[in-house]
């Protein structure tokens, strides 16, 4: 039997993959605290939490080439919720919907602690959307969100939502050994007026 010829990579396929691994390890690397960064700008950073920094400029930062490939190709990710500084409030929603006849109804958003394990591998990449949603920088999004409360909300034709009123509860959470209350703040962080035939137009999409 003749013995197969192996196909040599291309240099240039093998150097842009690594180079490729090597923005994405960087971009995965934990960002500097805010007391790292001050002491950065006065000088009095370690080495090492220095050197991270300006890794970090080098993959975030859109201005260079670096940067613009991670954040322009959808590449980049963020760790925050796990280092250096969690996230110290725990945030959930749901929306109150109005019908044509004036009654409403809570309609829930997926939270992962209430739903079954199954379930939890589905709606999971609504954790993700949810934390944009708290995000007022993310405020387009929360009219196309009203409209797609209203269409599941919608089961009787005779009776169409009128309004979304899209809905945050928080809680903050207190470090040891502070005790955390059991009481969530709520409040309507946007409101919504639905148009009937915009609303007929998503229905048919």
């Amino acid at each position: 039997m003749a013995d197969s010829k192996s196909k040599k990579v291309h240099p240039l396929v093998q150097a842009f993959v690594i180079f490729h691994l090597l923005m994405v390890f960087i971009f995965s690397i934990p960002t500097r605290t805010d007391e790292q960064k001050v002491a950065i700008a006065q000088g009095t950073a370690p080495i090492h939490i220095a050197s991270l920094y300006h890794l970090e400029r080098l993959v975030r930062d859109p201005k260079l080439p670096t940067g613009l490939y991670m954040l322009s190709t959808g590449l980049w990710q963020s760790w925050d919720m796990f280092a250096p500084d969690p996230s110290k409030v725990d945030i959930w929603r749901d929306s109150i919907v109005t019908f044509q006849d004036g009654t409403e109804t809570i309609h829930p958003y997926p939270r992962m602690k209430t739903l079954p394990i199954a379930e939890k591998y589905l709606f999971e990449r609504f954790r993700k959307y949810n934390e944009r949603l708290n995000n007022d920088s993310y405020g387009w999004k929360w009219r196309h969100t009203s409209y797609r409360v209203a269409y599941e909300a919608w089961k009787d034709p005779a009776n169409p939502p009128t309004r979304v009123q899209l809905r945050r509860h928080w809680l903050p959470i207190q470090p040891p050994p502070n005790l955390t209350p059991m009481e969530y703040k709520s409040f309507v962080h946007w409101e919504e007026v639905i148009q009937l035939e915009e609303l007929r137009r998503f229905k048919e999409r």
